[in-house]
């Protein structure tokens, strides 16, 4: 999706979280940058997403 602050690509979703990464952003900084969001079943936009996740552990662990 397009936003002002880059361009964002849900990355994935479960039931309780969904998953995005910027592809581009406005700060150079933040390209790559992945964010963990509570699911929001309201929302329609990145807007709607406020308070992005930092203590997210995830449940599996991957090999590679």
């Amino acid at each position: 999706m397009s936003h002002a602050t880059g361009k964002i690509e849900v990355v994935g979703k479960t039931a309780s979280h969904i998953f995005m990464r910027y592809h581009q952003a406005a700060d150079p900084g933040s390209i790559g940058k992945f964010m963990v969001f509570k699911s929001n079943p309201l929302a329609r936009w990145f807007d709607d997403y406020n308070h992005p996740l930092t203590d997210f552990e995830p449940k599996k662990l991957w090999l590679f």
